[in-house]
């Protein structure tokens, strides 16, 4: 698995006398990190469920559910891109997909999918593809259907009409959310002038909640769900393209190397401990490596970037011990005093610009070795709504 990075950054770490006592506050931290982060979710039998029916669709087979409106900011993330594709093409149902406003315009969106899978080159907004009809977010949705799937913000005023056109009985699926539903995260934001708020989910959320049951996507599960390798999938997902598949690996390069400051760092940190610990669960077997004391470094080092009011705020110096030593072992080499990037920046996501450019390729390629990538959130959230 692990290729080495570049030797010369770590030519100063390889005293084998120092291997047992330097940075005994990094080992502390990368210990307890392992021990928090390390125990499977007790939600286990949902957890089987999702894994075992991901695979199953993917591998190509059919499946029935009924017809939904779905909010999606493709370009973002790949797990929207890999829901229309491998996943919403394979139902035997009808889906409306609101394309978000935001950071990117709907137009841009299509856009983006089209020269992704080259087969969606004929989609045009407002009309059938297939199965699917790609919807601008600003529209007033109209159709009545018995499924919303939330996997993006939109508009006040999409929202509200696809609050309106749910059938009594329906199912508000949302990703992100808390588990009432109500806001938590950018999904239930509003695009309104181009830019997400946080204006009126809950508000419309409580005027028709009579006439639907909520039911989020929990955490506790979608990050014990990983999308497989393409190469141990059969059927259409197997023979991805390159562009997407660099794009998976770019997707989980950012949850392994890219920490956010310290002051808005816990959450983020605590879910990509989680799956990192999943993606590379064997770090002890490289104690005294040069690469493990590299990365033992990093977590001094983004501690030291955790001070507050005098002291360190320990809980969020340990929940980056993970990511932070898997990125060391996989020949990752951030530059001086640089721990991460914007997830919203495209260019430093695709250069994955917190590491220096001569590791970026070694880092890469020792992704592309793992069996399984970033968590399926949205394609878990069609499951869900079946």
């Amino acid at each position: 698995m692990i290729m080495s990075a570049v030797s010369s950054v770590f030519a100063s770490f390889t005293s084998l006398a120092s291997f047992n006592m330097s940075y005994p506050r990094s080992r502390e931290r990368i210990a307890k990190a392992i021990s928090l982060y390390s125990p499977m979710s007790d939600q286990y039998n949902e957890i089987q469920y999702m894994r075992h029916t991901l695979e199953e669709v993917l591998e190509g087979g059919e499946f029935d559910m009924p017809d939904a409106v779905i909010t999606s900011d493709v370009g973002e993330e790949t797990d929207d891109e890999f829901m229309i594709r491998y996943i919403l093409s394979k139902a035997r149902a009808q889906f409306w997909v609101v394309l978000s406003g935001g950071l990117l315009s709907p137009d841009e969106r299509l856009a983006y999918l089209k020269n992704l899978f080259p087969e969606y080159e004929g989609a045009t907004f407002g009309e059938p593809f297939g199965n699917i009809t790609f919807l601008r977010d600003g529209d007033y949705f109209l159709v009545k259907v018995s499924r919303f799937i939330n996997c993006g913000p939109c508009s006040s005023t999409t929202l509200y009409s696809i609050f309106e056109s749910l059938q009594h009985g329906s199912k508000v699926i949302t990703v992100g959310a808390n588990d009432d539903g109500t806001a938590a995260g950018i999904n239930q934001k509003q695009t309104d002038e181009s830019v997400l708020k946080n204006l009126c989910w809950n508000e419309y959320l409580g005027k028709f909640r009579e006439k639907f049951v909520v039911q989020n996507l929990s955490v506790g599960v979608s990050r014990y769900v990983l999308l497989p390798h393409p190469k141990l999938v059969g059927g259409d997902y197997h023979d991805m393209p390159e562009k997407s598949f660099h794009n998976m690996l770019l997707s989980s390069a950012m949850f392994i190397s890219s920490r956010p400051p310290a002051q808005f760092a816990f959450r983020v940190n605590v879910g990509n401990s989680i799956v990192v610990y999943q993606l590379f669960p064997n770090i002890m077997d490289y104690v005294g490596t040069p690469e493990f004391e590299y990365g033992l470094r990093l977590i001094e080092d983004y501690g030291e970037t955790c001070k507050s009011d005098g002291g360190i705020m320990e809980e969020v110096a340990v929940s980056a011990a993970i990511p932070l030593m898997v990125t060391a072992l996989l020949g990752g080499v951030y530059k001086p005093g640089v721990f991460g990037f914007s997830p919203t920046d495209k260019t430093a996501k695709e250069r994955v610009a917190c590491l220096t450019e001569e590791s970026v390729q070694v880092f890469l390629d020792n992704i592309g070795r793992f069996t399984k990538f970033t968590p399926g959130y949205d394609l878990l959230a069609v499951i869900k709504a079946i």
